[in-house]
């Protein structure tokens, strides 16, 4: 099982693999007159084959700014394939462990069974990339592809709330200890003093008024008073209202495509599923909403 991330507002489809949920960028010294040319960059952390994206390199020739395939040669210089014949200063060399931007870098390149994308919350940028979503490997039931928000707090973004809850069984409405302040319609909760795990009983918020919080789906996690909450942010959003969904299994894919996941999906209309739920792939390929744990 390999993770990966992405985050639609920071993440990049060309010269990031994935691995990690920002990237690295070092600032580099010079580049010397030679094929390959030589980057002095003091701890790059690049190995050997890793892509690394140059930005601000002034007065080379020719210009280097862009990515390249490096070569490491020990902790402070790598090289890059390209001839060059006057050297230049300055700029910065990122690595390629930073998130991607879609989740169609995932979904249409090949993986392995069990392998995760983790996507950020919150982002105002979509994880559409504007094309046919295509599905390249195979998985099992025992071992899926899963795409999913974060529930990890990768991001560090999470936030407890200022208030604490009586929570109740099966009920939408909650009421808070004072008048709410941390909450807004659209952001996750679950119930941190009882350690819930909140990729069974989380709940997207539907609204806030006074001492009253109002969640789109019956709670169904562990119950009681003064009952700390941890706020997540929005789900992420694949595409917008105005746009159709377009995904594609294809041969064997159809019976073995994605695991379930948190995103916020749209669509317009077709029998296709839209608003805000969950997404998972059934049997016969198709889209289908799922509701939280009963």
């Amino acid at each position: 099982m390999t993770q990966f991330y992405a985050d639609a507002d920071n993440g990049l489809d060309v010269g990031r693999d994935g691995l990690a949920i920002t990237s690295t960028t070092h600032s580099i010294t010079s580049s010397s007159v030679a094929n390959p040319s030589n980057i002095l960059c003091t701890g790059h952390g690049l190995i050997s084959t890793d892509e690394t994206i140059i930005a601000g390199h002034s007065g080379s020739t020719p210009a280097i700014d862009g990515t390249h395939v490096a070569t490491r040669i020990d902790d402070d210089n790598f090289t890059i394939p390209v001839n060059v014949t006057t050297g230049g200063t300055g700029g910065t060399a990122t690595d390629n462990d930073g998130p991607w931007k879609t989740i169609h870098k995932f979904t249409e390149n090949a993986r392995s069974a069990g392998d995760i994308l983790t996507c950020r919350r919150g982002t105002t940028a979509q994880y559409d990339d504007g094309t046919q979503l295509d599905f390249t490997s195979d998985a099992n039931p025992d071992n899926p592809l899963t795409v999913e928000a974060d529930y990890d707090d990768n991001w560090s973004e999470d936030v407890t709330s200022d208030q604490t809850y009586t929570l109740v069984f099966g009920s939408k409405t909650h009421t808070a200890s004072a008048t709410i302040t941390t909450l807004a319609a659209g952001e996750w909760i679950y119930n941190t003093t009882d350690g819930d795990n909140p990729r069974e009983f989380a709940y997207e918020v539907d609204g806030v008024s006074g001492t009253t919080l109002t969640l789109k789906l019956p709670f169904k996690g562990s119950t009681g008073a003064t009952k700390s909450l941890t706020v997540m942010l929005a789900n992420p959003d694949w595409n917008d209202v105005a746009t159709t969904l377009r995904a594609v299994w294809s041969g064997d894919r159809r019976s073995q495509p994605l695991c379930r996941s948190d995103f916020r999906l749209h669509d317009r209309g077709q029998g296709r599923p839209h608003s805000d739920g969950l997404f998972l792939a059934t049997s016969d390929g198709e889209l289908d909403r799922a509701q939280r744990p009963l």
